[in-house]
């Protein structure tokens, strides 16, 4: 099986175990939860189809949308059933956000690679390619959040965009260098490496609001998520 496809599931299982999370965050039902996973794992790719004219667009293939459902059930078995009721009121916050946080990146990382080589494949240029990238990465995660009325990451904390363009650029310039391995290695390390990092040192991009307001704001607001 190409790399690429492999990344391709990667990607699908870890961006709709994160949108299993914020639904759970946002005390969706079931078919709401699954609406939002489908949404944030096929968004940035029938974007990136659009845009650069791979038409008919592909998505909703079946093994796609049973890796979706499988990993939405293990997410929602393990929050909703798994935790004895004490400790779940003690450790869900504190676990969902390590693990949404976690599975983001990841599958932030896998589509961002896995469209620049949709791209590829279709003979765009390498600045192409990057957008490409860019917007399979993000386009998904940025539907997710606005269903969810989240304002989307992207747009907010944690210098969420330029990990993806760097790492897809990585892959982009190495690909021809090295094997396809070492280039998604490198490209997915970059992208994960970054938003880790900057999860864990709370690194954010300058905005009009004060850094103590703003991390005034975050701890009020992470008070009142239960």
């Amino acid at each position: 099986m190409p790399i690429v496809s492999i990344l391709q599931y990667v990607a699908v299982i870890s961006v709709s175990a994160s949108a299993a999370l914020l639904a759970i965050k946002k005390r969706m039902d079931i078919v709401g939860s699954i609406v939002v996973a489908m949404i944030a794992s096929f968004g940035g790719g029938v974007m990136r189809d659009l845009l650069i004219g791979n038409i008919p667009v592909s998505f909703l293939e079946p093994s796609s949308t049973s890796l979706i459902l499988c990993s939405f059930g293990v997410v929602f078995i393990l929050f909703h059933i798994g935790f004895i009721p004490k400790a779940r009121e003690g450790l869900m916050k504190r676990t969902r956000e390590f693990w949404f946080d976690l599975t983001d990146a990841v599958g932030l990382a896998a589509f961002a690679v896995a469209g620049a080589d949709v791209a590829r494949a279709m003979g765009e240029n390498a600045a192409v390619q990057i957008f490409c990238g860019c917007i399979t990465g993000v386009g998904g995660g940025i539907l997710r959040d606005v269903v969810a009325a989240e304002i989307p990451l992207i747009f907010r904390k944690r210098i969420y965009l330029l990990p993806v363009i760097f790492g897809t650029a990585a892959y982009v310039w190495l690909q021809s260098a090295v094997s396809v391995a070492v280039a998604v290695s490198v490209g997915m390390a970059i992208i994960v490496g970054f938003r880790i990092l900057a999860i864990l040192y709370k690194w954010d991009l300058p905005t009009p609001l004060p850094r103590e307001k703003r991390k005034e704001d975050e701890e009020k607001k992470e008070k009142q998520t239960v």
